[in-house]
């Protein structure tokens, strides 16, 4: 295993990546503050298991956190925003969790795709000018208890073959609530969309 080191209340500036956790590291981040990355905030590679809790990520050029290579991070009471591409991206089957985390001001919130897995448990999405959330290929995404509201674009776009569930969700004021396309099969449930400028739900062979 690699190192494991507890970083707390400490600001972290410049850089191509503020932060990169690798080599099946861990870690916990408490009170930090990660801002001015050319790429991204946070960078999770190799298998590292890292806790980020009460960070704030944000002024990254293209990604606040960006998990490869079977990361399986976590990030608690989070603020994470005005990033120049999605919030946060995972692919290579990473597994991220994401605990009441707020995603705002940036083009998209979060974007799951090949193999990885993404769930949000109680968190906000604002403000963004693309979808908030994005599932590609065969992407696994969970979304409990989310708030999304005031996005450009679509509040939650499905175009997942893996399995994605949204469940308790709020989706609002949105051009569109939910797509869901291609040939997965999302479980939706006990969840609320409304007051979306073009539809609340769209089902269809493709999304957008």
């Amino acid at each position: 295993s690699g190192s494991d080191p507890q970083i707390v209340s400490c600001k972290i500036t410049g850089g191509k990546h503020g932060i990169v956790v690798q080599q099946k590291s861990g870690g916990e981040f408490d009170d930090c503050d990660v801002t001015g990355a050319t790429s991204a905030g946070v960078r999770l590679l190799n298998e590292s298991t890292p806790i980020f809790r009460n960070c704030q990520l944000h002024d990254a050029g293209e990604y606040a956190i960006h998990c490869d290579e079977q990361a399986k991070g976590a990030f608690e009471d989070c603020r994470l925003s005005d990033c120049n591409s999605s919030i946060a991206y995972l692919t290579g089957g990473a597994a991220t969790v994401f605990r009441r985390t707020k995603f705002t001001h940036s083009s998209r919130g979060i974007i799951v795709d090949g193999g990885a897995a993404g769930t949000l448990d109680d968190c906000d999405l604002r403000g963004l000018t693309e979808a908030a959330v994005l599932a590609n290929t065969d992407a696994a995404v969970n979304l409990l208890n989310c708030r999304v509201t005031e996005c450009e674009s679509i509040g939650i776009s499905l175009k997942s073959t893996g399995p994605c569930n949204v469940v308790g969700c709020d989706v609002s004021k949105c051009s569109g609530g939910l797509v869901l396309g291609e040939s997965g099969s999302p479980t939706i449930s006990r969840s609320l969309f409304y007051d979306c400028a073009d539809f609340a739900a769209r089902i269809s062979a493709q999304s957008s």
